[in-house]
């Protein structure tokens, strides 16, 4: 049985999207991404059925983990979002979220889904052959798989569990999303969460596949949190916009342009340019401490990792030498830094942990002069240059500058005047890929208490840009257990070969560990 929307508006378990949602789910539409993962690993193998009662109990606390796009119905919906029709009509209504009718726990572990059988074997091939680890090439395979936002029957997020050494018990699970309602921080939360309601079950627990039963448990879970961007304001004025088009501008005629193959969408048949390497780097817990240490004493008690790993990344993209053309129209190079937006809000505890899950994002996009990165090893230039990008990182925080680049797409002219989607796919397809996406998450405490009988011992997020005008992609979360864990992906093409992106994934570590 199924409930009406009205009853589910009503209830407060069912909304429109909101405008950085639906920017989210226009990816999807758009088919212009695949999935981001989070790779998770426990000191102790859980059961199915602790497994499936830890995430019930997780989903009534966190109602957007149960939340499924609800579409208009019609059969050939794929094709008619990438028809004329749909893309010449300006204000499209942004489609309704609602709590699924029934989830069970097949319906989250992906192995054995019939529609991704071929992957998964690929998968537990390439798991096996390197001794039970997690590698970057099992995320490559799993990399260009899709999760469809519109399947009425499964959620917008799987859950792949690795096998361990007791058959039916798993320690190693690599959760996937499609980026709708769920972003980096979500990822991290998500094991975090999971590790919490591991260590709260009771002692005597059901015998059931069942997650979630809307009919039975309605009364039990909370209510859909508004979107983020009713909550901020994320809406720019007109020297923000005029600031946002100058850097494009700027970007475009003067900017990094990666020799990768132009952009395409992924059902691009006949040249589909979603093609990545990839490459996992960690910075083990002491070396993280002396790194912070190195910090704080070169660039102030004021200065963070982020800044630090900008100028490391961007200097050893000039040190590799197989970047930078030094063309006379090559001047700037871009970085795009999202930022997890409730921690700006201001009322309290209980309002952030309502956006503990969602697309809560924001971000800045600067250029940057390519001359500057020449510091070869000139310890004061580098320090110098972290400076001035950790000044620029609390300038724009301070400006609300994360909130504007992305509330570009809510002011009217973008979405009530024009078709967004055919705006977005006008700014992305066929352009060439430029710098880099340099996503933190930042840094959490997993090790529990000593009583605790799950523990996290690892936590790594890794993505792809899929169709983003991007050419570098490095993601970073950081534990007092794991140390610090970078996902980093190149698009092919964008180096000669993987040789050299695995040369300078190289470059950037000592340069994180020397400079």
């Amino acid at each position: 049985m199924y409930e009406s929307l009205q009853t589910l508006i009503e209830r407060g378990h069912a909304r429109r999207l909101g405008h950085v949602e639906n920017y989210f789910v226009l990816a999807q539409r758009q088919d212009l991404y695949r999935v981001f993962a989070y790779y998770g690993e426990f000191g102790e193998p859980c059961s199915l059925r602790q497994l499936t009662q830890a995430l019930r109990s997780m989903c009534l606390q966190q109602p957007v983990l149960l939340c499924q796009v609800k579409p208009q119905e019609r059969p050939d919906l794929e094709l008619y979002y990438r028809s004329e029709e749909y893309l010449s009509t300006p204000g499209q209504d942004r489609d309704y979220i609602a709590l699924a009718n029934k989830v069970r726990i097949s319906d989250v572990l992906i192995n054995n889904q019939t529609e991704y059988a071929e992957v998964m074997h690929k998968v537990m091939e390439e798991y096996e052959a390197n001794g039970h680890n997690f590698t970057s090439k099992i995320f490559e395979i799993l990399a260009p798989i899709r999760i469809s936002h519109t399947d009425p029957n499964k959620l917008n997020w799987r859950l792949l569990a690795l096998p361990g050494e007791i058959p039916g018990e798993w320690n190693k699970f690599v959760f996937l999303s499609n980026h709708i309602l769920k972003d980096g921080s979500s990822g991290a939360h998500f094991f975090i969460d999971l590790k919490d309601s591991l260590n709260s079950l009771p002692s005597d627990l059901q015998d059931t596949d069942r997650i979630f039963d809307y009919k039975s448990d309605y009364k039990f879970v909370k209510e859909i949190p508004v979107p983020i961007d009713e909550v901020l304001d994320y809406k720019p004025n007109l020297k923000q916009i005029a600031n946002v088009f100058s850097t494009q501008l700027v970007r475009e005629k003067l900017g990094y342009l990666s020799p990768a193959p132009t952009i395409t969408r992924y059902t691009d048949a006949e040249n589909n340019t979603n093609e990545y390497h990839t490459c996992f780097i960690n910075f083990t817990p002491e070396e993280v401490d002396s790194i912070k240490k190195k910090i704080k004493d070169r660039a102030g008690p004021s200065c963070t990792m982020t800044p630090f790993l900008q100028a490391c990344w961007l200097v050893s993209l000039y040190k590799s030498g197989k970047v930078f053309t030094k063309s006379f129209k090559e001047w700037f190079v871009d970085m795009m830094i999202p930022m997890y937006t409730p921690q700006m809000l201001s009322d309290g505890e209980q309002t952030r942990a309502d956006y503990r899950y969602g697309c809560n994002v924001g971000g800045t996009r600067y250029n940057y002069l390519i001359s500057s990165l020449n510091v070869g090893n000139n310890s004061k230039k580098f320090w110098k240059l972290v400076s001035y990008y950790n000044d620029v990182f609390r300038d724009s925080k301070a400006s609300n500058s994360y909130l504007y680049l992305i509330g570009m797409i809510m002011l009217d002219p973008a979405w009530k005047e024009k078709n967004l989607d055919a705006t977005v796919l006008q700014n992305l397809l066929g352009r060439h890929r430029q710098g880099t996406v340099l996503s933190n998450v930042g840094f959490f405490s997993v090790n529990g208490e000593p009583q605790d009988a799950f523990h996290l011992k690892n936590l790594l997020f890794t993505q792809t840009v899929g169709s983003y005008t991007f050419a570098f992609n490095l993601n970073v979360c950081s534990t007092d257990v794991a140390g610090m864990n970078v996902g980093a992906s190149v698009s092919k093409g964008t180096l000669p070969t993987r040789n050299d992106w695995e040369e300078l994934c190289e470059i950037f570590k000592t340069t994180v560990l020397q400079m």
